[in-house]
């Protein structure tokens, strides 16, 4: 059985969930908060087996500006993006962020749904895909399939459906493939009859049931009762799968969103972190000494930035990020850059040396 991870991503009301709803007929919103508000707080998941050979997990994000961070920790090891655009509102600041976001991150395929067609003439939709064009150009998505959709004729359907199986399958860096793994924890729930469960994106090699893992960085240890994926439970669980996993000894409040569960013994927590640096456009400079938030998987970090040149590779900018506190980061890992504050995203990255020595700038 071959089986994705697909994300939505988009500005706030432009039908990302409604869409998902639209295709496995399960509605993502289900905290009372989320239906008397009509909008996504929380990341939503869902399993869709389309057919014999293909199943989708969906993972649904919120479109607003301040949960940003939510959205990162579900963006965070996706296959491919369905990247949704209202065909009332066209492009949006959050369409503009969740793409600069996701191209940060090295997603490298996606679809683009033009959502609530009915709401929109022949001219609206021309020029929506006009402005489409210009907005993809040299992103990942540029070339992506645009599939006109709604919800509540329903239209559409069938062509997102097969692009969506169209879609290549995800083959692990040769970096992430040699690591042990590691489970950025983006839930945290009681389940009755089982106890404490968390669910994430798996990362790195493999891991079995009855394992004793660490928990970061909290420094807490634990012990693998269960693990799921999808539907079905599994004795061991590789890399790049949406699973679940029942935990012994610990409780919910051991374990917020951005913990990460890993094999035990298999890491050693950082606070020194070299990475390559993508600024967005017309963010603002970053400065040495900038306070800044780290965001990688479903974790998010405080530190300060101190930026390195590099006489071998000029074009290329290079930060130290001196964490506040100890925490648990690969090489290879994507990273988004926000402000401390106010929270607007800069950038981003990938982590070079995560155990870096300390770098003394000259032009400081």
């Amino acid at each position: 059985m071959r089986s994705l991870i697909i994300g939505t991503a988009g500005h706030i009301d432009h039908g990302k969930t409604t869409l998902v709803h639209s295709l496995t007929g399960v509605l993502l919103d289900q905290s009372p908060e989320e239906q008397e508000r009509g909008i996504t707080i929380n990341l939503g998941f869902t399993e869709w087996q389309c057919n014999e050979t293909t199943s989708f997990f969906f993972v649904d994000v919120p479109g607003h500006e301040r949960l940003i961070r939510t959205m990162i920790s579900g963006a965070t090891g996706l296959d491919a993006v369905v990247f949704c655009i209202s065909a009332s509102d066209s492009v949006m600041p959050q369409t503009i962020e969740h793409l600069h976001i996701l191209d940060l991150l090295g997603i490298n395929q996606g679809i683009i749904a033009i959502t609530m067609c009915d709401l929109a003439d022949e001219d609206d939709l021309e020029l929506i895909h006009e402005e489409i064009e210009e907005l993809v150009q040299g992103t990942f998505l540029e070339g992506a399939p645009v599939v006109q959709t709604s919800a509540k004729t329903p239209f559409g359907q069938d062509v997102l459906m097969q692009a969506l199986l169209n879609l290549n399958g995800r083959t692990p860096t040769t970096q992430e493939s040699r690591l042990p793994f590691r489970l950025p924890v983006d839930r945290c729930f009681t389940q009755k009859g089982f106890g404490t469960v968390v669910t994430g994106t798996s990362q790195g090699g493999t891991l079995k049931v009855g394992a004793t893992v660490q928990i970061f960085p909290q420094n807490l240890h634990s012990r693998i009762r269960d693990i799921q994926h999808g539907h079905t439970q599994q004795d061991t669980v590789d890399g790049g799968l949406r699973v679940a996993f029942n935990l012994s000894g610990v409780s919910t409040s051991d374990i917020p969103r951005g913990s990460i569960i890993a094999q035990s013994g298999a890491f050693i927590m950082t606070q020194m972190v070299d990475i390559t640096y993508t600024a967005l456009p017309n963010a603002p400079e970053i400065q040495n000494g900038t306070r800044i938030r780290l965001l990688f998987g479903a974790s998010e970090a405080l530190g300060k930035c101190v930026i390195v040149n590099s006489e071998t590779k000029p074009s290329l900018t290079f930060l130290q990020i001196r964490l506040d506190s100890p925490h648990l980061i690969c090489k290879g890992d994507r990273c988004i850059i926000r402000w401390e504050t106010p929270l607007i995203t800069l950038g981003g990255g990938v982590v070079l040396d995560p155990y870096a020595p300390k770098i003394r700038n000259k032009n400081r």
